[in-house]
């Protein structure tokens, strides 16, 4: 049985990956920083990926990696010319912080050593075209620019670590 780890696990799409990995018959971890997960049939960690040391104290106890979804994302919906400094650091730190803390522990701990793994990294069609404001009027989920930078960052992050992790048989 392979095993995945998902981070974002209590999101929408989380909940969308585990369900499909579950019918797949992975042993699925799920990350997330709920309190509790409302999915049965997984290995529940309350985790704060921005949070170097909460991914590694969870990771401890694992044995095995074979896929790292990281799907964990977030966004703000605030108009643009009132984004706080506090919003800016929220996004950044959970979708590129956070993403690459994961990547660089699974890869450490487990897809290294192993010679084998597979990253997948969600990203968003934002981080390659901008929202058309016309779709949101003056509606409060608009798609914000801070959102499309960072999956842009993912989308780059993704290519740059496909090449630099070749060399150990880890796809992403």
């Amino acid at each position: 049985m392979k095993t995945a780890l998902i981070t974002g696990s209590e999101g929408q799409l989380g909940q969308c990956f585990i369900k499909r990995l579950l019918a797949l018959n992975y042993r699925v971890i799920a990350f997330d920083i709920a309190e509790v997960s409302t999915t049965s049939g997984v290995d529940y960690f309350k985790v704060d990926i921005t949070q170097y040391k909460e991914i590694k104290l969870a990771l401890d106890g694992i044995d095995t990696i074979d896929v790292l979804i990281n799907n964990a994302g977030v966004s703000v919906f605030s108009p643009f010319e009132d984004r706080t400094e506090e919003e800016l650091d929220y996004v950044i730190n959970v979708n590129i912080k956070g993403t690459l803390f994961m990547i660089q522990t699974v890869y450490q701990q487990f897809f290294k050593p192993q010679k084998k793994g597979c990253i997948v990294n969600i990203g968003s069609i934002y981080g390659v075209v901008s929202g058309d404001m016309r779709l949101y009027n003056e509606g409060d989920r608009r798609t914000p620019e801070i959102y499309g930078a960072t999956k842009a960052a993912i989308i780059n992050a993704t290519k740059y670590f496909s090449a630099y992790m070749a060399p150990h048989n880890v796809r992403v």
